[in-house]
């Protein structure tokens, strides 16, 4: 960092120089053709141009960039990886009833929930684990081909209602998460809807810190290791961002329908939650000597 009085002078003396490009230029402008002397860049000669980057070097000044354009100092990524035995599942279900009226479908879609909610507390899944996502009761309509007055135009009709009830389910105990797959299956019947499961842990912090020292040290190495490599010394941290989040593994489950609509028959639904990679990356840049 230069000092206060030492910056003034030097941007002083850079624009003394730059008064004296402007009348040299200004000058040859008005012989030249035409002698605009309209506004536009001023250019300098060689020396001029020699003149300012030998103030800026004497000022000691130095441009967060490097010859060509690239950013000076020594860039490099650090990941970080840490494996565990996830201990929470989450699981996105819910129940979709489609009826003629909205008292129809409204009152399917409770009775099929209520009857899901039930399952769930057969199976020891606490009320706070179950979360409300979505509720909605829209309209279905569909385009027809009618003739009026000899004409055939396109009309909406009004041919029902949907009521869609979405809720997201903690799954503590990992091993019944099938059992729990296959209950509400059962209990919603066909218009159960099951999106996705995911495996996480339920206090990550731990494993997000041990992972984020393991990739600031790898950082640190490769840094180390390039700058040896490249014959210099590696000096000061200048910058470091965290660039990464951990998040957690999704498995997606699909259930098939028979041609006539209905959900087939199924054997016992098996889910095996894995390891859970947390992965951390960071951004870091030391200069170099």
């Amino acid at each position: 960092m230069i000092g206060r009085k030492k910056f003034i002078g030097v941007m002083a003396g850079l624009a003394s120089v730059m008064l004296v490009a402007a009348a040299c230029s200004n000058g040859s402008g008005a012989e030249g053709e035409g002698g605009s002397g309209g506004g536009g860049s001023i250019p300098l000669s060689g020396d001029v141009a020699k003149s300012i980057g030998e103030a800026f070097a004497a000022s000691g000044i130095t441009s967060a960039y490097g010859g060509g354009g690239n950013q000076a100092g020594l860039h490099v990524m650090g990941v970080g990886s840490v494996t565990v035995d996830p201990d929470l599942g989450i699981l996105n279900m819910g129940v979709e009833a489609r009826e003629s009226t909205v008292e129809e479908a409204r009152s399917t879609a409770a009775g099929a929930m209520n009857a899901v909610r039930a399952a769930l507390a057969g199976l020891g899944v606490s009320d706070d684990d179950i979360k409300t996502q979505f509720f909605n009761i829209q309209p279905e309509y569909v385009w027809r081909e009618v003739v009026e007055n000899g004409f055939r135009e396109n009309k909406q009709e009004l041919v029902g209602y949907r009521v869609t009830n979405s809720i997201e389910v903690k799954i503590r105990d990992l091993e019944k998460a099938g059992e729990v797959i296959d209950a509400v299956a059962t209990a919603g019947g066909d218009v159960i809807r099951i999106n996705n499961i995911a495996f996480t842990v339920e206090d990550p912090l731990p494993f997000e810190m041990e992972a984020r020292e393991l990739a600031v040290k790898e950082a640190r190495a490769k840094a180390e290791q390039m700058a040896g490599w490249a014959g210099a010394t590696l000096g000061r941290l200048v910058f470091l961002s965290e660039t990464s989040a951990p998040s957690p593994v999704r498995t997606n489950l699909a259930f098939a329908e028979s041609a006539d609509g209905a959900a087939p028959a199924f054997a016992k639904t098996e889910i095996a939650p894995g390891d859970l990679d947390l992965r951390v990356s960071v951004q870091a840049v030391w200069s170099i000597q």
